[in-house]
């Protein structure tokens, strides 16, 4: 059971699976299959607990190149993740219905082989399984007390993904012409690659990299327009006030193309959003985000912490960091020890817990912007974060509420940048 809805997690998220494909009859009379059904369903709760619990930055050698940005990465690194994992792999057989109904990927002595650069083909979902999954598993997926048992674990490994696959979801939503189009293109290239009738520069940029600027506002106008034209116009864009990550757009956007394509879009939308309600605490949404002309200067400081963050960048940390707060509690408080300072920069409530924790800086996995709001005055805002990381001087993970304040910093005459400023006192 534990290997099951393990890999049932996995499922919804990967980007491709090819499953053995034998179905067993059940031959249990109506009342006793009932019986069963209740009896699993408690049952399930522990040990999705178990398994969820499980997910962890382990053996990523199924595919190591494709682990630079893990687990910022797109959904064919995802499904390499998951596929790295003892568990998932051994359950594989244990699964009474096909997850695909076609597709080129292959099972071999018990071992999946994706095929990720066939060049007319994908795996395309088997609706039943799909169907089943949102009406079995993900109620129990997304129960309180195991979303409270395994968010760290969830964080840690598959948040910034299912961001970014919710975010795609929430453009396609409001612009469907726009999606239906590029649905459209993107039968046509597989038609092309089908007939041996393909050329580059009929279907430029197919099938992601076109995509890596999906969020920016311009896209749905000029999809085509390529880095120079988005360059100038916002780059990659933004998912809500926080930048898009545009590789990890690609990925998505492709994989919501091809769900349209097999069928399966409609429950996997319903799927994505469950989980994300659950396991993404909701965005303060009860103060007013900011609409002022310091916005660029503000959201240009928060993109550059987030890759500070995700660098494990300890000096490029301190260059964000206003220069009064460097020098009153830096400088003074702790004699110039810059570790023992950005340890206790990165403090904060712990979300399970509700007591004060600090994170190793250079052991943070996971930072999920949650709100933005203005000061009182004309140059402050205040931020907050959900921070996912071990705790300083231990192998516990944990998640904070990271609360910092951006303050603005004369440069130079008519010349301004936004710096940071910690909850210390």
């Amino acid at each position: 059971m534990t290997n099951r809805l393990c890999l049932i997690l996995s499922i919804f998220v990967s980007f491709s699976l090819c499953l053995p494909a034998g179905y067993s009859k059940d031959t249990h009379n109506k009342s006793t299959r009932r019986r069963k059904i209740v009896k699993d369903d408690d049952q399930a709760v522990k040990e999705v607990v178990k398994a969820v619990a499980r997910l962890d930055l382990g053996n990523l050698s199924p595919c190591p190149e494709a682990f630079e940005y893990f687990p910022h990465s797109g959904p064919q690194q995802v499904a390499c993740y998951l596929l790295s994992l003892t568990y998932v792999r051994r359950a594989m057989n244990t699964i009474s219905m096909p997850i695909f109904k076609s597709g080129p990927h292959t099972v071999t002595g018990g071992e999946v082989q994706l095929k990720l650069d066939h060049p007319y083909d994908f795996g395309h979902y088997n609706l039943t399984f799909v169907q089943w999954l949102k009406d079995m598993v993900v109620p129990v997926l997304t129960r309180p007390m195991v979303v409270k048992a395994t968010q760290e674990k969830y964080n840690q490994t598959l948040r910034s993904f299912m961001s970014t696959l919710s975010a795609t979801l929430n453009k396609i939503d409001a612009e469907p012409e726009c999606f239906e189009a590029q649905v459209k293109e993107y039968r046509r290239f597989l038609t092309a690659r089908r007939s041996g009738t393909y050329k580059d520069k009929e279907h430029p940029d197919l099938p992601y990299e076109r995509y890596y600027y999906f969020m920016n506002q311009d896209f749905c106008a000029h999809p085509d327009g390529g880095f120079d034209y988005f360059a100038e116009r916002g780059h990659a864009g933004y998912a809500g006030v926080e930048p898009a990550d545009g590789n990890m757009v690609k990925g998505c956007v492709s994989w919501w193309i091809r769900r349209s394509i097999d069928g399966s879009a409609p429950l996997f939308k319903k799927i994505v959003r469950e989980v994300v309600k659950a396991y993404h605490p909701p965005v303060d949404t009860t103060k007013p985000l900011i609409v002022s002309d310091d916005e660029d200067q503000a959201l240009r400081a928060l993109q550059s912490f987030k890759a500070v963050i995700k660098a494990k960048d300890s000096q490029g940390l301190m260059k964000l960091i206003h220069p009064l707060y460097i020098k009153r509690f830096h400088d003074k408080k702790y004699g110039g020890d810059t570790r023992r300072f950005l340890e206790q920069f990165l403090c904060g409530e712990a979300v399970t817990t509700g007591k004060l924790t600090c994170l190793d800086p250079s052991k943070v996995t996971e930072l999920d912007f949650q709100s933005l709001t203005r000061g009182r005055g004309v140059k402050t805002f205040y931020v907050q974060y959900h921070m996912s990381g071990y705790r300083v001087s231990s192998d516990e993970l944990a998640m904070i509420k990271l609360d910092l304040l951006l303050a603005r910093q004369e440069v130079a005459p008519g010349s301004h940048q936004y710096r940071l400023v910690g909850h210390q006192r």
